[in-house]
């Protein structure tokens, strides 16, 4: 299946606009740059995650977990659906470890 250039177009700029938002939650969420780094990787993930589980609900879509194109910049990334998921949760899992670690540490 061919995709048009502009729909191709249009997803990146979907893409990069999403990046900037989680990217300006993080900036507000933390009081440091390791808050920071923590509030976006919590975001990413959870934004991530929610993406399949609401591709499920709407449209049961995947249908099976074997094939998904992650990212379209800076170049299409393709693989199992599995693998966001997975890596998404070790980045949730990582990322509330550490906001919480960095909102503890005294010597800021």
């Amino acid at each position: 299946m061919l995709v048009s250039s502009h729909i191709t177009h249009v997803e990146e700029v979907r893409e990069l606009s999403t990046i900037v938002l989680l990217i300006a939650v993080a900036y507000l969420a933390g009081k440091n740059p390791t808050q920071r780094l923590a509030a976006f990787l919590i975001s990413f993930a959870c934004w991530d995650i929610m993406y399949y589980v609401f591709l499920k609900i709407i449209d049961n879509w995947p249908s099976s977990f074997m094939r998904d194109v992650f990212f379209l910049i800076p170049v299409t990334w393709i693989g199992p659906v599995v693998t966001p998921l997975v890596i998404s949760t070790v980045m949730l899992l990582f990322g509330a470890r550490l906001y919480v670690r960095s909102s503890t540490d005294t010597w800021r």
